[in-house]
């Protein structure tokens, strides 16, 4: 929220208030004093940027963002889910050890089989779908979650799919 803002402004505006004062000791050659001041702004950025800045930016929470839509979309009886194209161990942990880690293809022999959530990556989609739709079953798109794959270093875009097999 703004609170959360203005609190990283203020924080971050005494971090740079104190390296400036740092420059005065430093220029003075009081080398002890100078370190001080230097320590006591590198801990307060250090918490500016850890503590206020970087939880605000979603973009690097793909994972916790997957597994709220996950929440929002389960239903009772519905089996693990499977993904395809993103395997972070973040997402196993967050939806449980049971979740499939796939490619297009495997998540949709297996979600074409047993139904349920699919999380398929864009780059999977196509393959997903079509052998979806290829074995009998259809799939939903029921949301799209965007963001960095940070241990990818690439934007990234998955769809979350309720899949219904092939009536037998």
């Amino acid at each position: 929220g703004s609170g959360g803002s203005i609190t990283l402004y203020v924080v971050a505006a005494a971090g740079l208030g104190v390296v400036l004062a740092t420059l005065a000791p430093a220029l003075q050659g009081r080398k002890l004093a100078a370190i001080g001041l230097a320590s006591l702004s590198a801990v307060i950025l250090y918490c500016a940027a850890g503590f206020l800045a970087v939880p605000q930016v979603n973009e690097l929470w793909l994972s916790q963002r997957l597994a709220d839509a996950v929440a929002r979309h389960a239903m009772p009886g519905d089996p693990p889910v499977v993904t395809a194209g993103y395997a972070e161990p973040s997402i196993t942990f967050l939806l449980g050890t049971k979740t499939a880690l796939e490619s297009g293809a495997g998540a949709a022999l297996i979600s074409g089989t047993t139904g349920g959530l699919a999380l398929v990556d864009s780059g999977e989609s196509e393959s997903f779908l079509a052998l979806v739709t290829a074995g009998g079953g259809r799939a939903e798109a029921l949301d799209e979650i965007s963001g960095l794959n940070y241990s990818r270093g690439r934007e990234t875009r998955i769809t979350l799919y309720r899949v219904m097999p092939r009536e037998r």
